[in-house]
């Protein structure tokens, strides 16, 4: 279990705590994960238990991630020019802004700090 699952894992039962998610719901997730592949929060998504921006909140939430809905957002061009295209498609990451030195991205993946 990779370290994005592990996340997720922790989120569902702070979902399931919470009211936002049944055992039930979070074992049809798993079996639909272990027949179909992927990861449990496509899964949890897919069978329509959570929306993607609703779990994707949640994490954010949870993990101290700042999520923000780039269709209205502009990346600074300067920055983009700072990764290649190849780069920024391997590491699933977008350049946002430079400030102090320290370059912001938009990732996917936002536990693989690798």
């Amino acid at each position: 279990m990779d370290l994005r699952e592990q996340k997720v894992e922790g989120l569902s039962q702070d979902l399931i705590k919470e009211g936002h998610l049944t055992p039930d719901q979070l074992a049809v997730a798993k079996e639909s994960q272990k027949n179909l592949g992927g990861d449990l929060a496509k899964a949890i998504v897919e069978q329509g238990f959570l929306t993607e921006e609703e779990l994707t909140q949640r994490l954010g939430k949870k993990y101290g991630y700042t999520v923000i809905n780039l269709t209205f957002y502009k990346p600074d061009p300067a920055v983009i020019k700072l990764l290649s295209a190849e780069q920024a498609h391997n590491w699933k990451l977008l350049p946002l802004f430079e400030a102090d030195e320290r370059l912001t991205v938009a990732t996917v993946v936002p536990f693989n700090l690798a």
